[in-house]
């Protein structure tokens, strides 16, 4: 009887192998509360730097795929592409579910962006451009922080 317990305790261990921030992100973003997921995601942006390649890949998908949403083409292209590259780099980081949704959001992106005359590079030569190496922390997002010296 132990030894059930102790599989299904470490079983549900391996399941949720996603960061408490990402679970949080992508329950909102499956919730249809986009502007709460964003936030979320902006708010846990410097974790990315501790965090697995497991979970900045799938923390890039949901981010990416909430600026989707949110109609920030350029935003989701940062995030999709992040998520694109970590995956590339470490083939395995995002279950086939997600890798689906990567490409649905990719071609969403694509489909978008040309309605509107903008163009966008692909996620391959993005990846095959990407100067920064994985673990050098996230893409940046055009923002600048003041900080008082």
């Amino acid at each position: 009887m132990r030894r059930r317990i102790w599989l299904a305790f470490v079983v549900s261990l391996f399941a949720s192998a996603c960061s408490p921030y990402v679970n949080r992100g992508e329950t909102l973003y499956r919730e249809g509360r986009y502007i709460e997921a964003a936030e979320v995601f902006e708010l846990t942006e410097a974790k990315l730097k501790a965090s697995s390649s497991e979970v900045c890949a799938e923390y890039g998908l949901y981010r990416g795929l909430t600026y989707l949403r949110l109609d920030d083409l350029r935003n989701a292209q940062v995030w999709l592409t992040y998520a694109a590259v970590v995956e590339k780099k470490l083939p395995g980081q995002l279950t086939s579910d997600e890798k689906k949704m990567l490409t649905q959001g990719w071609k969403e992106l694509t489909d978008r962006t040309r309605a509107r005359g903008v163009t966008h590079q692909e996620p391959e030569r993005v990846a095959s451009s990407e100067s920064s190496h994985l673990g050098s922390g996230p893409p940046s997002n055009g923002r600048r922080s003041v900080v008082a010296e």
